[in-house]
C-alpha cells in the first residue's frame, strides 16, 4: 500500500510542473514575436555580412525562435479557447 502511495504521489510531483508551465500569457507571445522579429534580423545581418558560419548559427537560433513561438501559440490557443 505505501509503495503505491508513494509511486503514485511521484507521478503526480513529475507531472505537475508540466501542467502549471500550460498557461501562455499574451506579454510571452509578445516576447516571442519580438524574439522572431531580432533573430531574423540578425540572420539578415549575418547573410549581408557573408560569414558562412555565422549564418548557420544565426539559421539555427531563428528556426528555434520559431518553433518556440509556434509551441506557446499553440499552448495560448488550447488554454484560451471559449
Amino acid at each position: 500500500m505505501n509503495r503505491t502511495l508513494l509511486a503514485s504521489l511521484a507521478v503526480a510531483a513529475l507531472a505537475l510542473p508540466g501542467i502549471a508551465q500550460a498557461h501562455t500569457t499574451k506579454a510571452e507571445l509578445r516576447h516571442d514575436i519580438r524574439s522572431v522579429h531580432q533573430e531574423r534580423h540578425e540572420l539578415n545581418r549575418a547573410r549581408h555580412h557573408g560569414s558562412q558560419a555565422r549564418i548557420k548559427e544565426e539559421r539555427r537560433e531563428y528556426r528555434g525562435a520559431k518553433h518556440e513561438l509556434r509551441d506557446d501559440a499553440r499552448d495560448f490557443r488550447k488554454t484560451h479557447r471559449r
